[in-house]
């Protein structure tokens, strides 16, 4: 399967993928550059993901959705606010500006 094929079926192919029909590989021409497989499953826990996963959120990097819906008050709760006042638009630029 090539990139275009992927972009332009990604809904129905992740479908597929998702209920365990399929294992996706993604070629860039003639090199395959993604391997698109299911990470969830019965057990989630054993998963390799998970355990990175897991250490992300130990190191407090990663904050997993909660297993239910949350109303709009709890979301807007849960928002981390920046320290300081930066323009990332400037930064950007600037990083864009170093590389050349």
């Amino acid at each position: 399967m090539t990139l275009t094929q992927l972009k332009n079926n990604f809904s129905a192919l992740m479908d597929l993928v998702r209920r365990g029909k399929t294992s996706l590989l993604v070629y860039d021409r003639i090199t395959p550059v993604i391997k698109v497989i299911y990470a969830g499953g019965e057990n989630d826990e054993d998963t390799e993901h998970s355990i990175v996963a897991q250490r992300l959120e130990r190191a407090g990097l990663l904050r997993r959705a909660p297993s239910q819906k949350m109303q709009f008050s709890e979301v807007s709760a849960l928002r981390v606010r920046p320290k300081r006042k930066a323009d990332l638009v400037a930064a950007l630029l600037a990083n864009r500006a170093e590389d050349r």
